[in-house]
């Protein structure tokens, strides 16, 4: 793993060792349309809130919280609150914002947690995007 001893990621590698990979999704996400948005709402269950505790608690463990709470608090929030435009898409978008999360920490330590979990977590998202014109 290219990481320094205070858990900072070598130049290149700014949310560790699937840098490349979590940032085709935040480009694909700043294009999503509100047709896909919308596409989400089927796509949430209550187990993924146990999924995502499981990512979360592996981030904390492999240092990789920090890369985490950069990614959701600047970056994903700044992509879907400038895309909502009206009450009526608030829920479609806040949806897709919660599913680009939860795909973005499964892959974030896609390297160290179960194939399962992986799935429980990026499949709705691939599901929505991997099939669409996003960039």
């Amino acid at each position: 793993m290219r990481q320094y001893g205070n858990g900072g990621y070598m130049s290149g590698y700014r949310f560790g060792p699937n840098t490349a990979e979590i940032e085709r999704i935040m480009r694909k996400a700043g294009h999503m349309t509100l047709e896909q948005a919308g596409k989400f709402k089927d796509k949430y269950t209550t187990t993924d809130n146990l999924a995502l505790e499981e990512v979360e608690y592996n981030a904390d463990k492999h240092h990789r919280t920090a890369s985490l709470d950069l990614l959701v608090r600047e970056e994903l929030v700044a992509i879907f609150s400038a895309r909502a435009t009206s009450n009526q898409d608030l829920d479609a978008w806040y949806l897709a914002l919660l599913n680009t999360r939860r795909a973005v920490a499964a892959v974030l330590v896609k390297d160290v947690i179960s194939e399962r979990l992986f799935d429980a977590l990026y499949l709705p998202w691939k599901t929505v995007m991997e099939n669409s014109d996003g960039k």
